[in-house]
Formats: C-alpha cells, sequence, structure tokens
C-alpha cells in the first residue's frame, strides 16, 4: 500500500466554553505547508447545532488557502460538544479527504444514549458518527 504526503494540510478544533454555556463556539483552523504554519482560520458554530460542516466548508472554500489546501483534518467527529461533522458533507463540498482524529477511544455507547436522550437531532447526529466509524478507506 503506497502512502501520500499532504504538503498542504488545515486541522479544526473548537475553543473551550462552559458546559452550561449557549451560543456560538469559536472554531479554529490551523494551515500548515509542509511543518510551517501559513495562516490561521476563525469561524463560529452552534453549541450542539448542526452547522458545523457547512461552516468548515464556507471557511476553507473562503480562504486565500482553499487552492492549496490537500487535507481537512479534525480532532474529533464532533465540535462545540454535539455539533457533529457531517464528513460525508465536507467532503463533497471541499473536493478534499477528511481526516478525523481521536486522542482517546470514545466511550460509543455514552455518545449514542447523550446523543438519543438529550440532544436535539441526535438520532441523526448519532447516524452521521456510526456512518463514519464504518466508512473504511
Amino acid at each position: 500500500m503506497s502512502t501520500k504526503r499532504f504538503s498542504n494540510v488545515i486541522g479544526f478544533d473548537d475553543a473551550p466554553f462552559a458546559h452550561d454555556y449557549a451560543g456560538n463556539v469559536k472554531i479554529v483552523g490551523a494551515v500548515f505547508t509542509g511543518p510551517q504554519l501559513s495562516g490561521v482560520l476563525v469561524g463560529e458554530v452552534e453549541k450542539d447545532g448542526t452547522d458545523t460542516a457547512h461552516k468548515l466548508a464556507q471557511c476553507v472554500a473562503g480562504s486565500r488557502f482553499a487552492e492549496h489546501i490537500q487535507l481537512v483534518m479534525l480532532q474529533g467527529i464532533a465540535l462545540a460538544g454535539f455539533n457533529v461533522v457531517d464528513v460525508f458533507y465536507l467532503h463533497e463540498q471541499l473536493d478534499l479527504p477528511v481526516l478525523v482524529v481521536a486522542r482517546i477511544q470514545p466511550d460509543m455507547a455514552s455518545i449514542q444514549n447523550t446523543l438519543t436522550t438529550q440532544i436535539r437531532d441526535g438520532a441523526r447526529k448519532w447516524a452521521l458518527i456510526y456512518l463514519s466509524f464504518l466508512t473504511e478507506p
């Protein structure tokens, strides 16, 4: 199996926020060309909302880095609480591979329970997570 090297990458994560916070949460994208930081993109998404994939696509496509980005990386499948990223939509909009990285193995049973019992549009969000983990490169 050959390994492709990506020289122009953007990685997104969300800013810290209080558990009881309601509203928009800042997201930050770090653009790297090889090992060099080339720029930073900043946006906002709704806490526990459904707008992350759309906002990420807008942020990347509207940036001066759009034509050079080769890969979008995410720190987890959700930003701003349970604003689950529709990685399929994001890939379709940008025509770029999307890589989701998690530092620790998530407790999928707890995530499913929380989404389906406490979060608006939770069943759809759980389906996105489940499909994302089933899809292989």
